[in-house]
């Protein structure tokens, strides 16, 4: 953790001179598929971000990365007799998630302003598996706290508004949750500046 911090702040004090900044806001959808358990039920989730990273001239762009996740499954009601509900259980997985991403655009591929990208991650996730469960004679919690290094692999491309203004379409595999793999599809707003 000492070294990504010493690289964090070398990268912050001599990007100024070689680069400009942006800030952009994301939002897309989040597909986790478990590896231990069944995906009967769990829907399509949320994945929101804001990340604030350099471009340089030479195509390379380091990013910094906060996202969250969240994915849940579908309501599980148990009925007894004369259709009475006797419970429900509900069931989701939540994720905070603190990445450096390095990305390449890859510029000579670029159609009509359009510049695809491809880019790594790697960072600490943590995550909460909460369940609840709800009957007549009263309700019960738990939560699973798990918290591990986490990493991307990131495939995109950006669009050019104007000079203060673009737009991207990414792509990312994630791998940072226990027995979980996570693939989103997002839209991010960039501001230049």
């Amino acid at each position: 953790m000492k070294l990504l911090s010493l690289i964090t702040i070398f990268i912050i004090s001599i990007s100024p001179i070689f680069a400009h900044q942006y800030v952009a806001l994301d939002v897309g959808t989040s597909d986790l598929n478990l590896t231990n358990a069944s995906h009967s039920g769990l829907k399509v989730g949320l994945k929101a971000g804001i990340k604030y990273g350099y471009v340089f001239q030479n195509g390379f762009r380091p990013e910094f990365e906060c996202s969250y996740r969240k994915n849940s499954y579908s309501t599980k009601y148990t009925i007894g007799e004369q259709d009475f509900t006797v419970s429900k259980e509900y069931n989701n997985f939540h994720s905070w998630c603190y990445m450096v991403n390095g990305f390449y655009d890859l510029s000579k591929l670029s159609v009509s302003d359009i510049v695809p990208y491809l880019g790594v991650g790697v960072g600490y996730c943590q995550s909460v598996q909460h369940k609840k469960l709800r009957q007549i004679i009263g309700s019960s919690s738990s939560k699973l706290r798990d918290s591990r290094f986490a990493y991307q692999g990131i495939l995109g491309a950006k669009f050019a508004i104007n000079d203060i203004y673009s737009t991207a379409v990414e792509y990312h595999y994630f791998c940072g949750q226990d027995h979980a793999k996570s693939h989103s599809v997002e839209l991010a707003l960039v501001r230049n500046f």
